[in-house]
């Protein structure tokens, strides 16, 4: 699916799962829950989407929404839970973006890089701007990289930016290149692989074709092996099943050029190997073994959505697809549905990440899944002042305390409340 703005769903350590569907552990959930800060809607943001950065001990993260004048803001926030906007975007017509992304990437320098998916100088919706990749000095002043036109160079960038350590970035656009794919009120093209050089030079990597044998409409974060090759997601194409569009990917793209399709979802009897990896970066383990969440699809049937509420699934280096979990697997789903966010693996060995979804209180959840596929609720949203819908996942600190956001919950002038950021002890 592509990212409507306004609409909600959304390290390499080894980490061996085995196959199985085991119930609901009976552990209680994880105790040490804190808001770190609800957010107001109006200058400090509103609706964080996507993971957090920690760097020195701070976090940093982006707000879709809200700001000066209702862009989006990138901002700070300490352990003891003060709030800093870094930079508050003009949006349409400012030549600055519109709609960060996340999470923020940074170098050495304290700089820090990531995308908006409008906004800039292109002429994509209706004048909007097709979106920029910007970087954000350590005194607050931001620069724009690059602004997508919409043409070869692709259009609306999704999720965040990889950096290597020449100081070059990589990441993906939703739409754009020089594919056929057309959806209704974005540009054409099936989305793009690029490499943005220090002084702003792009590179397009590759252009997606859509159809069985490629995907379309990247999502999510990439990631890098130590040889150089790219690996990533699409939410569309490969296969046939979808409406015809296609149940999605995952992709490796050699450095020379070469993209080959490593899996497209929905290859088994009622999409029970999972379906559409919407927004959902892969992790890899040192054995070369990817893993990562869709948030249709697997054997779970209590969701309502006809085609599975999600699931957490292992690729192997040969192509050999794992449902580890297939979620909505108990009553109402008090298990989570629809993960559309990242795994991360934990001090244990385990999985964690979140649920847009499902849990005991039907606003998401927070769960781990063991080496042994046994699926714990860490913590389940409540819709209140602890927030509701996390779309992200999480990160870890040295010492296993999680963080997170929601997209809503909390406090504010927003409905159903403006957003949070929590913290979680193991």
């Amino acid at each position: 699916m592509l990212r409507m703005i306004g609409v909600s769903a959304r390290c390499l350590l080894g980490c061996g799962l085995a196959l199985a569907m085991i119930a609901l552990s009976a552990s209680p959930q994880a105790k040490g829950y804190k808001q770190l800060y609800a957010f107001h809607g109006g200058s400090d943001g509103s609706h964080p989407q996507y993971n957090l950065l920690l760097n020195k001990g701070d976090l940093y993260g982006s707000a879709l929404y809200g700001g000066a004048l209702g862009f989006g803001t990138l901002f700070r926030l300490t352990p003891d839970g003060k709030e800093t906007t870094l930079y508050s975007f003009r949006g349409i017509g400012s030549g600055d973006g519109a709609y960060p992304g996340g999470p923020p990437v940074v170098d050495k320098a304290g700089n820090l890089y990531d995308e908006t998916f409008e906004g800039g100088t292109g002429s994509c919706f209706g004048g909007e701007g097709c979106g920029t990749v910007f970087k954000l000095a350590p005194d607050g002043t931001e620069t724009v990289l690059h602004a997508f036109r919409g043409g070869s160079d692709g259009a609306s960038p999704d999720e965040s930016v990889i950096l290597d350590d020449k100081g070059n970035l990589y990441g993906t656009t939703e739409v754009g290149g020089s594919g056929k794919c057309s959806y209704s009120g974005y540009p054409p093209g099936c989305g793009t692989i690029f490499k943005l050089a220090p002084d702003g030079t792009e590179t397009v990597l590759y252009a997606f074709r859509g159809g069985s044998t490629d995907g379309s409409d990247p999502s999510g974060n990439l990631v890098a092996d130590t040889s150089g090759n790219l690996y990533g997601t699409t939410t569309l194409a490969g296969g046939t099943a979808c409406q015809g569009f296609g149940c999605g990917t995952v992709f490796k793209l050699a450095p020379d050029g070469t993209e080959r399709v490593l899996y497209s979802f929905c290859a088994r009897a009622g999409c029970s190997d999972g379906a559409d990896p919407i927004f959902t970066s892969l992790f890899m383990d040192r054995k070369a073994n990817l893993y990562g969440t869709t948030e249709f699809g697997g054997s779970g049937t209590g969701c309502g959505s006809g085609k599975g509420c999600g699931a957490v699934y292992k690729l192997a280096p040969d192509g050999t697809e794992t449902v580890l979990y297939s979620f909505c697997s108990l009553s109402q789903c008090s298990d989570g549905d629809y993960p559309d966010s990242n795994v991360i693996v934990n001090r244990k060995g385990d999985f964690v990440s979140t649920t847009a979804g499902g849990g005991a209180h039907g606003f998401g959840a927070l769960f781990g899944l063991s080496r042994h596929g046994a699926e714990t609720l860490l913590y389940s949203f409540k819709s209140g002042r602890d927030g509701a819908s996390p779309n992200a996942s999480v990160i870890a600190d040295p010492k296993g305390h999680l963080y997170g956001t929601t997209y809503a919950g909390g406090s504010g002038n927003c409905t159903g409340g403006c957003g949070t950021v929590y913290t979680l002890g193991e």
